[in-house]
């Protein structure tokens, strides 16, 4: 095990990075994350990864039982829950002109309410970023009708385009100091055949490539779907799993 854990290591020299997914949905799944990692840092647990879904993508990963486990910990995979109602505010506050004009054609309100970083502050992400512990978060209510509607248009435009959203989040992460700066669609080797979607630099932290699930709604087992199909991707690309 230790073998493989250097094994990583020495694979990543070339970037030395972590892998935290962030789920944005308009059912706020904050259980169904919460069941599906471990520990008071949210880290994500491959067992009950695996338990939770059916799909093709468990077949391919059970081609590496122990490995993707040593993956999992050397890239600090996490799995962090947006809520919908910081997505809403976070897009707002800061949109650039393209995600405004997106949110304008669909009846979003682009007013900038100033609320986005007091919001993040108490999420998933800013205890991550912080390395404050995950077990002191308080349970939010269920989102409202009016909060389900307007979600729903963010995540209609996500599945046109998601870049201009995630780009509004790496700009609140920059703007609340979590960060030091970031890119989106950013590649890691050449194995990865889609982009990271939000690249965060961090002296603290190296680099931490966040993944973004954008969903009107989803469950448990299309967290892990996605989960384990983000993890096993990055194996690929560092050719950890060949």
């Amino acid at each position: 095990m230790l073998k493989n854990q250097a094994l990583v290591e020495e694979l990543l020299d070339k970037e030395r990075c972590r892998l935290w997914i962030v789920i944005a949905a308009g059912n706020d799944p904050e259980g169904d994350v919460s069941g599906l990692t471990r520990g008071a840092s949210s880290a994500a647990d491959i067992e009950r990864l695996i338990g939770a879904t059916n799909a093709n993508i468990v077949q391919d990963i059970k081609q590496f039982p122990d490995n993707m486990g040593i993956l999992s910990t050397v890239l600090d995979a996490k799995i962090l829950h947006l809520p919908s109602v910081v997505a809403l505010s976070v897009s707002r506050d800061f949109a650039d002109k393209k995600l405004s004009e997106l949110m304008t054609t669909r009846g979003l309100s682009t007013n900038k309410l100033q609320d986005a970083l007091e919001r993040l502050a108490r999420t998933d992400i800013a205890r991550a970023f912080s390395a404050t512990t995950m077990s002191t978060r308080v349970r939010g209510r269920k989102p409202g009708s009016n909060t389900e509607s307007a979600f729903q248009k963010l995540a209609d435009i996500a599945t046109e385009a998601d870049q201009p959203l995630n780009a509004a989040i790496g700009r609140a992460l920059l703007a609340a100091g979590y960060t030091s700066g970031f890119d989106t669609e950013q590649d890691l080797g050449t194995g990865l055949t889609r982009y990271t979607d939000v690249v965060c630099t961090s002296d603290a932290l190296d680099r931490v490539r966040l993944e973004v699930m954008w969903r009107s709604k989803t469950t448990r087992a299309e967290i892990a779907n996605y989960a384990l199909t983000k993890l096993f991707n990055y194996g690929r690309a560092i050719g950890f799993l060949e």
